[in-house]
């Protein structure tokens, strides 16, 4: 079976509120085909300054029964590709870890990517993955990276890569970390410590006395700062067993 794959796009309300999914239970291999393609072509378009992809970003949102499907496809062209905006690579990686991508496999991807590096600003998100996927192995070499940095690229740096572990975007397309594999105390408390080395509780802008204003990055970096604290903070504590 075949059918005009823009045009469905182009009718996207209408295949979101549940249409193609129903095609997708009798025809699975055909409606993944046909999103991937579409998907794909999106891709090769993406040269255009902040292109979106928009057919992904609503399947990350409105469609999670294809993200099983989709997600070899996409780890398979990653391993080859990657995409220029920020946003379509962490709508990527949503669909990976929504797709059941083991950490394992999601960690080796990341290391590739930051060993070589293809599209500078997409290393915070790569980090944020690694760490988020293999924090023991993870964390040493982030520490490292920062270290060599000079000192306002590694503080904006950080900034990037807090905000994007802990889902502290002030644009709102994504509200949650990626697998959440960081959230145990020694990792915790080690990238906390790295965090506040580079994004400093002195500097920290106060808004309290403003009555309006347009969160910046500093400010969502302070808060996923925070964050990574309250994290640390909310797993019980485990007492030794008196004998």
């Amino acid at each position: 079976m075949k059918f005009n794959m823009p045009f469905v796009f182009n009718k996207r309300n209408e295949w979101l509120s549940g249409w193609l999914e129903k095609m997708y239970q009798t025809y699975p291999e055909t409606v993944l085909d046909a999103l991937w393609k579409e998907i794909e072509r999106e891709f090769d378009n993406e040269s255009q300054p902040n292109k979106v992809n928009q057919l992904l970003h609503d399947i990350v949102h409105r469609a999670p029964w294809s993200h099983i499907g989709l997600a070899p496809r996409i780890y398979h062209w990653l391993e080859r590709n990657e995409p220029q905006l920020n946003q379509n690579l962490r709508n990527c990686i949503r669909t990976l870890v929504n797709g059941g991508v083991s950490f394992a496999e999601l960690a080796k991807l990341a290391s590739v990517k930051i060993g070589n590096p293809v599209v500078e600003e997409n290393l915070p998100i790569w980090f944020a993955l690694y760490v988020d996927t293999l924090p023991d192995e993870a964390i040493p070499k982030l520490n490292k990276w920062l270290e060599q940095l000079p000192k306002d690229n590694a503080s904006i740096f950080a900034q990037h890569f807090v905000t994007t572990l802990t889902g502290k975007f002030r644009h709102g397309e994504e509200r949650t970390s990626f697998t959440g594999g960081v959230r145990n105390p020694s990792s915790l408390k080690t990238l906390f410590l790295i965090m506040t080395r580079y994004i400093k509780p002195e500097d920290d802008l106060d808004r309290t006395t403003v009555t309006c204003y347009t969160p910046t990055l500093r400010d969502d970096a302070q808060s996923a700062r925070e964050l990574l604290f309250q994290w640390l903070a909310a797993i019980p504590v485990k007492r030794p067993m008196l004998l």
